[in-house]
């Protein structure tokens, strides 16, 4: 059995590659973090057949050089480990290595899985007897949305090492309700199985699902509909837009979908009439932190842009809004790399004051926390249809000019990014007091706290106390 070492940080192509190394090869797969790790353990086991590893991954808020030091320590070692490195290095020549190759895209599992192959010596026949058909997994709450499938969906059983029995629970047209894929997750399953063949097909079906729900419940719904009773469907597809894009990145279904929903949050939050009950709505939904401290975070910067206060600095509400609303889409969305569900409810509430929090974590997980808002910026460029410039609110959101960790260089910051700091504050302290119960402190005073000293965040806590007055005046 082959023995190899796995380092990517981006935890969907992570699994693929492991459940097929795993499923075709038999290998015994050895996860690590980053290239450190992977040669501290080369180290004390010398006989590893193989590293599959990105060129590059984030370490402490800084980018390693992981292919250089896994090349450098095989070479000064003398060994006879295999590498198939995913993304672009300078040290191979014509896709190839001296002791392995390389798959030039970072999130080419598939590439990466048949460069293994390769030099493991295993063909393509080999692959078909072993295994004829291929079955990609996908998370079970993509299903909450559906009442039927495009195709025939499966679980899977493990029989032995690196052998699974795929029984078919689903048929293609099949009508379901949601209480009926909540009885498999009662029972711990976490994925469904498709045909490989099929995932375009269904994940265009679900996008598409979830788009024509969105219209008919929220953007095409009568003025006087309480948009409350819109929350729960928008925070559930906002949930799954997020994992959509995720997995399967950007593509005309999910920019659609994407889309959709940021128009959802722009219409629900300019519909409604009060701020407060509305805020406690959202709380208690089922839906996670992301979409919670998104939304809030929206509904209190359009308030602020009302004012029209030409010392704040900000542009106009109508150049503006479109902007923040991508941005409370899109800022958090590489934290989803994350695997731990518990812990990334945790996480997406973190923010400067808890950089003493973090420093517990473990080395890919500070990674991840400390380049998301760099990493986001860059992925939202590529979307055609995001406002433009709000990539920069997206690298800036935690306080940093450079998009690395968490800073207070508010001074030096866009308008727009100050903006949305002290407004994405102020939902995650709402949300935290309303999970605690506390109603003993306005929340007002941790803003005043927490931006004391920062002229250019000041003025924008004053404006945030006035607009909260204004509104409930109004109402």
């Amino acid at each position: 059995m082959a023995q190899i070492l796995l380092i990517h940080s981006n935890k969907n192509v992570h699994d693929l590659i492991n459940i097929n190394l795993t499923t075709y090869l038999g290998a015994h797969i050895i996860p690590r973090s980053n290239g450190e790790e992977a040669i501290a353990l080369m180290e004390i086991l010398p006989h590893v057949d193989m590293v599959v590893a990105e060129a590059q991954v984030m370490v402490d808020g800084a980018m390693e050089k992981t292919a250089e030091k896994l090349v450098q320590f095989i070479d000064d070692h003398n060994l006879d480990t295999e590498l198939v490195l995913m993304g672009e290095f300078a040290g191979g020549k014509d896709g190839t290595l001296k002791n392995g190759l390389i798959v030039k895209n970072p999130l080419d599992w598939e590439g990466a899985v048949d460069a293994a192959s390769k030099i493991l010596g295993i063909t393509l026949d080999d692959l078909k007897k072993k295994i004829l058909p291929e079955y990609v997994p996908i998370a079970s709450p993509y299903f909450h949305a559906l009442h039927s499938s495009p195709c025939d969906v499966f679980i899977r059983i493990k029989q032995g090492e690196g052998q699974y029995q795929y029984l078919k629970r689903i048929h293609r047209d099949d009508t379901f309700e949601l209480k009926d894929i909540q009885r498999y997750e009662s029972q711990g399953l976490k994925y469904f199985f498709i045909l490989k063949s099929e995932r375009d097909a269904f994940a265009t079906y679900v996008s598409n699902a979830l788009v024509l729900r969105l219209e008919k419940e929220i953007l095409e719904a009568s003025a006087d509909l309480d948009p409350a009773t819109q929350l729960p469907v928008l925070g559930e597809s906002h949930d799954l837009a997020l994992r959509s894009i995720v997995d399967q990145g950007l593509n005309v279904s999910t920019i659609q979908l994407a889309d959709t929903v940021i128009q959802g949050m722009i219409s629900t939050t300019e519909r409604s009439k009060v701020l407060g009950p509305l805020f406690r709505q959202i709380i208690g939904l089922p839906a996670g932190h992301f979409f919670k401290k998104g939304q809030i975070t929206l509904m209190v910067a359009l308030e602020i842009l009302k004012l029209k206060n030409p010392a704040l600095g900000l542009p106009s509400k109508e150049d503006a809004t479109a902007k923040i609303a991508y941005a409370a889409f899109f800022t958090d969305l590489k934290l989803l790399e994350i695997e731990d569900t518990e812990q990334l409810e945790k996480l997406v509430m973190y923010d400067y004051p808890d950089l003493n929090r973090m420093a517990s974590l473990d080395e890919r997980t500070k990674g991840i926390i400390f380049g998301h808002a760099l990493d986001g910026a860059l992925f939202i460029r590529r979307n055609p249809e995001a406002p433009l410039d709000v990539d920069i609110i997206v690298k800036q959101h935690h306080g940093s000019m450079n998009g690395s960790g968490f800073k207070t260089e508010y001074a030096q910051l866009a308008s727009l990014s100050r903006l949305f700091i002290l407004c994405e504050a102020f939902a995650r302290q709402f949300i935290y007091y309303s999970e605690k119960g506390r109603t003993d402190r306005p929340i007002i005073l941790d803003m005043q706290e927490r931006f004391q000293g920062h002229p250019t965040m000041e003025i924008l806590v004053k404006a945030l106390q006035e607009a909260l007055k204004q509104r409930e005046n109004r109402a």
